[in-house]
């Protein structure tokens, strides 16, 4: 069995929200194995608004004069960020499973 996470993305508010976790039984028909083409998609998509986020937290801290330190401190820490780095290695990892 293998962990699947979908991932929604909303336009109006650029928050990657986890709408399901859990084990998917590929041996039931009705849910196929992921494509190379569907993992790569999907992480270069959760890695380019990881990247947009990014940039907006360091453009948003610099406009308030945040030290830099300071702000590198907070992406560290930024419990998002960390979350869509895990979700993308999930998926890294499962492409190389692939």
């Amino acid at each position: 069995m293998n962990t699947i996470y979908f991932i929604k993305v909303s336009q109006s508010y650029p928050k990657v929200k986890l709408a399901y976790q859990g084990n998917i039984n590929y041996s039931n028909r009705s849910m196929t194995k992921p494509t190379d083409d569907d993992l790569n998609q999907s992480i270069e998509e959760i890695s380019a608004y990881r990247d947009r986020l990014k940039q907006a937290l360091i453009e948003n801290a610099r406009k308030l004069q945040i030290p830099t330190h300071k702000i590198n401190s907070s992406l560290e820490g930024n419990l998002e960020l960390n979350h869509l780095k895990t979700i993308i290695e999930h998926l890294k990892s499962g492409h190389e499973n692939n």
